[in-house]
C-alpha cells in the first residue's frame, strides 16, 4: 500500500512517507493488485477499502472508493 497526497486540486501527487510534512488537500491510498503470489483476492480488496474508509472517517472530507 502506498499513500499519496497533493496540496492543490491540479497539483502533482507526492508520495507520502514517514517524514512528509505540510498540509494536503487530497489523499490517495493505492494497493498493488498483483504480485509474485498472484492477483489480490476480493477479500484483500474489501479489507483495504474498509481500512481506508476507517481512516477517511477520521478526516474532514469525503471518501470515494474506485476500482
Amino acid at each position: 500500500m502506498r499513500w499519496y497526497g497533493r496540496r492543490e486540486p491540479q497539483g502533482p501527487w507526492q508520495r507520502l512517507v514517514t517524514d512528509s510534512r505540510g498540509e494536503y488537500g487530497e489523499f490517495a491510498a493505492c494497493m498493488l493488485l498483483a504480485d509474485r503470489n498472484g492477483p489480490a483476492t476480493a477479500s484483500q480488496i474489501e479489507t483495504f477499502q474498509k481500512l481506508v474508509g476507517d481512516v477517511a472517517a477520521s478526516l474532514p472530507g469525503a471518501f470515494t472508493a474506485s476500482r
